[in-house]
């Protein structure tokens, strides 16, 4: 090796020793292995990392998490990946690149005893969260567009309930409408027949905005 070359391989792997941990890291599987506690409390780190070891290996192990239950990786790919953390409840981790930063979005549903998720944003390069209003459609945004005049409010669900799940594909999170499952069939609500059976949001830095046009 010429004494240029060996000069740019020491200065590579001295920038490398001292670059930020994890900002080369862009895959769904890299920020589950370096998400702090806080963010996914149910596992431990060194948890997730033979999670990913039993996955690559083509084995959908169970394996102890920190509320005494089992946890199975069930799929990854480069933008998401999804855990099944019980019988009753998943988290979904999902990368939307942005303009200024990569954005990381966790995605926790409970089964109990409709399914309804919650989401919540980290800035990639330091894992602050991002305030983010209605994480999850209203009643009003389930009614289709052109049905929303004629629905009466009295006639509605008090609350909507929906499970989400990101799509990398198309960038967007789909609701899929659970809040029947909340009523007996003799006491639901005549609107619940205007609502929809999913809802398509896009997040754009800041809120979560309907994709109306969405298939």
């Amino acid at each position: 090796m010429n004494r240029k070359l060996t000069v740019f391989a020491v200065a590579a792997t001295a920038a490398a020793a001292f670059m930020p941990f994890g900002i080369e890291a862009r895959t769904a599987a890299d920020f589950f292995k370096q998400a702090p506690q806080s963010v996914i409390p149910v596992l431990a780190v060194n948890t997730r990392l033979d999670m990913l070891d039993y996955y690559n290996s083509g084995m959908f192990t169970p394996v102890a998490n920190r509320v005494n239950g089992k946890s199975t990786l069930s799929k990854v790919d480069d933008m998401h990946l999804k855990v099944e953390l019980s019988e009753n409840s998943s988290l979904q981790l999902a990368v939307i690149p942005m303009k200024k930063d990569t954005v990381i979005a966790v995605i926790e549903t409970v089964k109990c005893p409709v399914a309804d998720s919650g989401i919540r944003f980290y800035r990639a390069k330091d894992w602050s969260e991002i305030d983010v209003p209605a994480h999850s459609p209203s009643v009003t945004e389930f009614v289709a567009p052109d049905k929303r005049k004629q629905a009466v409010a009295g006639d509605l669900p008090r609350f909507a309930f929906s499970n989400a799940e990101f799509v990398p594909e198309k960038n967007v999170f789909v609701f899929h409408n659970t809040t029947a499952d909340f009523y007996h069939d003799t006491d639901k609500p005549a609107g619940l027949e205007l609502m929809q059976d999913l809802v398509a949001m896009r997040f754009d830095g800041r809120k979560l905005v309907e994709v109306k046009s969405y298939k």
